[in-house]
C-alpha cells in the first residue's frame, strides 16, 4: 500500500510540474511572477513609442502581467540600450528598439550594439519621409537637395542623432545641414509645426497623422520607388539614381532582452508577442499607420538584422561619417564592394 501511495504521488508532481508555466531554473520562480519593465529609447509620439505601446497592450493577457512602459530618452538611445543591459538577462527588462545600436560602435556612440542582446521579434519597418512646414519656400525634394548643395551648413534639419533617421539618411545623400538635436521623432515634428526648424527626415507613421491634417507637407520619400498608395510623393531614387545600392532603407521596430537570458523565457517572450503580433487589432495598427509589417523571430530576425547592420555601416563608412566596419567584423554587404574613399576616422 505504501509503494502505491509514493507512486501516485510522484505521479502526480510530475504531471502537475508539466502543467506549470515557465520556470527560469533560477531561484525556481515561475515566469513571469511579477509586471515586466518595457524601456522606450525615444519620447512619446514617435514609431518606436507607438508600436511599443500597442504591441504591450496585446501582449499583457497572453503573458498574463502588466509590461509598465517608460520612456528613456537621449543618446540617440543608447541611454536606454545600457538601461536595459545593466540589469540581470532575467526576462524583466525589455528594450523596444529601434535600428539604432547596430550603428552605435563605428559612430563612437557606445560600446554596445544587438550582439549584446537576442532579438524577441521584429514586428516592422518604415519608410521615411522628408517634410516641411506647409509653409515652406521648398515645394520639391530637389529642391531641398539643390540649396542644400548650394548653401552647405545653412538649412535647420531636425535630428535625434547621427544614428537617428535623419542623420543617416543626410549622410547616405552627403549633404550638409544645421543639424538641430530633438530627443524624438514627436519632438522634432512639433519643432517642425512650430517653424523651429526647416526640415524634418522621419519614419512615416510617426508623420503620417500630422501630414493628413496638413500640418506638415512631404517633399518625398527615402525608397527606391514610390509607395502605392502615396503615388504623389517623389521617391528619393527617383531624384538621386546614384543613391539606388543603398535603397530601399528605413528604421525597424523590435523587442529585446539582454544577451544571456534563458531560452525558456525568451521562448515564453516569443510566443507571447507573436500571439499578439498576428491579432486582427494589432495588424490594423500597422495598417493605419504605414508600416510593413515584418513578424520576424530566431534566424530569420537575426538574419535581417545583420543584413541592415552591413548595408548601412559601409555605406556610412563609404560616405565618410563611421569607422571601418571591419573593426568591428562587421561584414561586407553581399554582392556590393567596398569603395575606397576619404574618411575622416581613418
Amino acid at each position: 500500500m505504501f509503494s502505491k501511495r509514493v507512486f501516485v504521488l510522484l505521479f502526480l508532481i510530475l504531471f502537475l510540474s508539466s502543467c506549470n508555466p515557465v520556470t527560469t531554473g533560477v531561484e525556481s520562480e515561475t515566469y513571469p511572477s511579477r509586471s515586466i519593465t518595457g524601456v522606450i529609447p525615444f519620447g512619446p509620439g514617435g514609431g518606436a513609442d507607438s508600436i511599443a505601446r500597442v504591441i504591450s497592450q496585446h501582449t499583457e493577457p497572453i503573458l498574463g502581467k502588466s509590461i509598465v512602459l517608460q520612456n528613456v530618452e537621449g543618446g540617440a538611445g543608447s541611454i536606454a540600450a545600457y538601461d536595459v543591459h545593466k540589469d540581470p538577462a532575467n526576462g524583466y527588462k525589455i528594450l523596444f528598439g529601434a535600428e539604432n545600436p547596430n550603428l552605435y560602435r563605428t559612430t563612437g556612440i557606445s560600446d554596445l550594439s544587438y550582439h549584446d542582446y537576442e532579438p524577441i521579434m521584429l514586428f516592422a519597418r518604415t519608410v521615411p519621409v522628408v517634410i516641411v512646414h506647409p509653409d515652406s519656400p521648398f515645394q520639391t525634394l530637389d529642391d531641398l537637395i539643390e540649396q542644400a548643395e548650394a548653401d552647405p551648413g545653412k538649412i535647420l534639419m531636425a535630428t535625434t542623432g547621427p544614428v537617428g533617421t535623419s542623420g543617416v539618411v543626410t549622410s547616405m545623400l552627403g549633404l550638409d545641414f544645421a543639424m538641430v538635436p530633438y530627443k524624438g521623432e514627436g519632438a522634432s515634428i512639433t519643432g517642425l509645426m512650430g517653424k523651429q526648424i526647416e526640415a524634418s527626415i522621419v519614419s512615416l507613421p510617426s508623420a503620417y497623422n500630422y501630414i493628413l491634417a496638413n500640418k506638415v507637407r512631404v517633399l518625398g520619400i527615402v525608397n527606391d520607388t514610390r509607395l502605392e498608395d502615396f503615388g504623389d510623393w517623389p521617391a528619393l531614387g527617383e531624384v538621386a539614381p546614384d543613391y539606388l545600392e543603398h535603397l530601399p532603407w528605413g528604421a525597424y521596430y523590435g523587442a529585446y532582452v539582454k544577451k544571456g537570458t534563458p531560452e525558456p523565457i525568451i521562448e515564453e517572450l516569443r510566443d507571447s508577442f507573436t500571439q499578439a503580433f498576428h491579432t486582427d487589432e494589432f495588424q490594423s495598427f500597422i495598417e493605419r499607420s504605414k508600416m510593413i509589417p515584418l513578424g520576424l523571430t530566431g534566424d530569420e530576425a537575426l538574419a535581417y538584422q545583420t543584413e541592415w547592420e552591413s548595408r548601412t555601416n559601409w555605406f556610412l563608412y563609404q560616405s565618410g561619417f563611421a569607422e571601418h566596419p571591419s573593426n568591428y567584423n562587421i561584414p561586407i554587404p553581399r554582392n556590393e564592394t567596398q569603395k575606397e574613399r576619404k574618411n575622416p576616422f581613418d
